[in-house]
């Protein structure tokens, strides 16, 4: 019998349709079964070994569901450790994000954050690009601050829309928060976090006390909102979703339901950076999205593809956070990837890469070697900031290759906090994934470049 590779990347399987454990172990035989075809071993000669007397193997699911008896216990487990041995790397993510539980909001997440990002396409071929992202920061001892910014690129126009809303109580807890902190820190920060003056510089209070819903995902932010109008249990075919944008130069009104289950950052959900605490990321990488724009006093229908993720956990160093490169790929096979990379806020140095990779049937990849190379630059007119913009991407254990290429340069938005600005727009993707061509769509998320431009290629 072959041995099996040692340099497979971790992968595991999960069902489509459930989130419950039990389906674990029907999806592990549907991995083992692929992984034996992929390397030329028999599935069924490894379960044999494990069930001897029987006239064909056992599928491990099946054993599960039989487990009435110490000795029917026992066969299993052995079925188990025969496939593990056989599959050497290959190992299963239990998550530690539970849904729909999970969902709503966290008071006991000093950071959390919900975003839609992707694409849309109007009844007369029009493109667009859309992201909104609502934030809730917590400190200890003081209010919550609450904010929020949105864009709509208009592809085929080449125009740009964004916006930043603030909760006005946000700044004193802001100004309380920053108080607290080092001198020297205090000094390094911008005064537009903190200062009413400034803030409304760059961003917009909100008129009205922003609503966090706390039995459901439900929030309402001066107008815009994003909830989950249904979810009656774990089955996620079941949940939809509502979301409404609202700006005096453009609105959106959308309805988004899931097209297939949710990808868990880094197979557990959990990011895993360097800052002491724990950094929880989940993700619907399809959701398929109707609705209408309304843009210069015309309303359009449209449709299209958007992304979800839901991130909350420890804040990090909040007065010198980390900055990130982040590239959400759909491919036309159905693969989605995430891939995360962080870089170091003082040196620009990439110290922390994550790829998580959902093929398109339905396995899931989790690998760290991700080498990124920017191909050009463009400089905001607004903060000076240099930014890469067209990127080279490889990751050499999937065999994987991309060239990501972005529709528009003038796609950043002022976002209240020490981040002050973040690039996030829409693009295109051109994959080769073990020799094989294909396209597909990107949404790109840049933060924390510098106006210098030494800093901004690190």
């Amino acid at each position: 019998m072959k041995r099996m590779r040692k340099d497979l990347p971790i992968e595991y399987m999960r069902s489509e349709k459930s989130l419950m454990f039990p389906r674990f172990f029907s999806s592990l035989r549907k991995h083992i079964d692929a992984k034996c075809s992929e390397k030329g071993v028999s599935a069924n000669i490894l379960f044999q070994k494990a069930f001897p007397k029987s006239p064909k193997a056992e599928t491990v699911s099946s054993a599960f569901f039989r487990m009435k008896t110490a000795a029917v216990a026992a066969v299993a487990a052995a079925a188990f450790a025969v496939a593990a041995q056989a599959l050497a790397q290959v190992s299963v993510s239990v998550p530690r994000i539970n849904l729909p539980e999970d969902e709503r909001p966290r008071a006991d997440a000093p950071f959390e954050r919900w975003q839609f990002s992707g694409h849309l396409q109007d009844d007369e071929g029009r493109r667009y690009g859309l992201t909104a992202s609502f934030f809730i920061v917590r400190f200890d001892g003081l209010p919550d601050a609450r904010f929020m910014y949105y864009c709509l690129s208009e592809k085929d126009e080449g125009r740009f829309h964004s916006g930043s809303l603030v909760e006005k109580s946000a700044a004193a807890t802001m100004k309380s928060a920053v108080a607290a902190l080092p001198g020297d820190v205090r000094f390094a920060l911008s005064p537009d976090i903190s200062d009413e003056s400034e803030i409304e510089k760059n961003h917009r209070f909100m008129k009205e006390e922003p609503t966090v819903m706390g039995e459901a995902l439900g929030l309402r932010f001066d107008g815009n909102y994003f909830v989950n109008e249904k979810s009656p249990g774990r089955d996620w075919e079941d949940w939809r979703y509502g979301a409404r944008l609202t700006d005096g130069a453009f609105e959106a009104e959308l309805e988004m339901k899931p097209e297939r289950g949710p990808m868990f950052a880094g197979g557990d959900g959990v990011v895993g950076l360097e800052h002491g605490g724990d950094l929880f990321l989940y993700s619907f990488p399809r959701m398929a999205a109707k609705g209408r724009l309304r843009i210069g006093g015309e309303t359009r229908r449209a449709r299209g593809v958007l992304w979800y993720d839901h991130k909350y956990g420890a804040l990090g160093d909040a007065a010198n956070p980390a900055g990130w490169d982040w590239f959400r790929v759909q491919l036309e096979d159905g693969t989605d990837m995430s891939l995360l990379i962080f870089r170091r806020p003082d040196t620009g140095e990439r110290f922390h890469r994550l790829a998580t990779v959902k093929w398109g049937d339905g396995r899931v990849s989790v690998v760290r070697d991700i080498v990124v190379e920017p191909l050009n630059t463009w400089t905001s007119p607004d903060t000076g900031v240099v930014y890469p913009l067209d990127w080279a991407v490889a990751i050499p254990s999937l065999r994987a290759h991309l060239t990501i290429r972005q529709d528009m340069p003038y796609q950043e938005t002022r976002v209240f906090g020490p981040l002050r600005a973040v690039w996030a727009g829409s693009g295109r993707a051109e994959a080769v994934i073990d020799g094989e061509r294909q396209a597909g769509t990107v949404f790109t998320e840049l933060a924390g470049y510098r106006a210098e431009p030494e800093g901004a290629l690190p």
